[in-house]
């Protein structure tokens, strides 16, 4: 029942965001790189999100006693906010991108105690053996999905109908082995993108913006290491599997910018 309310809450939010004034504080009026569209749309699709998160998981950490689950809205809050003023100011800049979500990543690193400590490389995980790279690479990692599904959001529904297939085959593991913070989280957020996604695919009436795509990926991020560090059954190499797409979207568009092009990988383009 909570999930069919989370879902009500964020679809009734988008909902009063096109109905109201407040969509025009979210429209991008400016010709862009990375447009498809034509006409006025609000980027403000994380703001329901957010909001349907953010009361979700107070009742959650509420009803479990566990403070995980609010501990998670709060980490959230650095890179989410910096989304949000890029949609409204239109002003992106990637390095403090970068130190935003490094502070939400370093909040969940602190306040739920996560680490990457194996990936089942020999190698590899002796380093990780050491406390502080595997902090280090659990931040690294967090940072990366936040600009990972940042990069995928294109076109109606893309970023948030693959995160909503990540985060389900997420609660289908968390389930069975049994944790408990993760398989909730995971179907709070489903509900949360659905609520979105009604209004964006495929006629794309409200955008996720930089805020819904910084937490997305935030989210995920911190569920998937969570899952793996938790739950010994789970292996390293689910977690590559499951986010293979982004991943590999934001290495090959690394590439393409750095070496194809000679430009910034920072540089946005329209060529996913």
């Amino acid at each position: 029942m909570i999930y069919v309310a989370v879902f009500l809450m964020s679809f009734l939010i988008c909902g009063y965001i096109l109905k109201s004034p407040v969509k025009y504080v979210f429209i991008d009026k400016t010709e862009g790189t990375q447009k498809f569209h034509k006409g006025m749309v609000p980027r403000a699709g994380g703001v329901a999100i957010f909001a349907s998160m953010f009361v979700s998981t107070i009742l959650a950490s509420i009803h479990s006693g566990m403070p995980s689950y609010i501990l998670t809205s709060i980490s959230a809050i650095p890179v989410f906010l910096k989304g949000i003023i890029e949609d409204i100011t239109h002003d992106v800049h990637p390095k403090r991108r970068l130190l935003f979500a490094s502070i939400s990543a370093l909040l969940a690193v602190i306040l739920l105690k996560l680490s990457i400590d194996r990936v089942e490389l020999p190698l590899i995980d002796w380093f990780l053996s050491f406390d502080v790279l595997a902090y280090v690479f659990a931040v690294f990692a967090i940072v990366g999905m936040v600009n990972a599904i940042n990069i995928i959001d294109g076109f109606n529904g893309l970023a948030s109908g693959v995160s909503l297939m990540i985060l389900i085959s997420i609660a289908v593991v968390a389930s069975k082995v049994g944790n408990e913070f993760v398989l909730t989280t995971s179907l709070i957020m489903v509900a949360s993108i659905l609520g979105f996604f009604v209004w964006n695919f495929p006629f794309g009436k409200i955008f996720l913006g930089d805020g819904g795509a910084y937490l997305i990926g935030f989210v995920i991020a911190v569920l998937v290491i969570h899952l793996v560090k938790n739950s010994d059954p789970v292996s390293p190499w689910y977690a590559f599997t499951v986010l293979s797409y982004p991943v590999i979207e934001t290495l090959f568009s690394a590439y393409r910018k750095k070496v194809v092009r000679s430009a910034s990988p920072f540089e946005p383009d329209r060529v996913h």
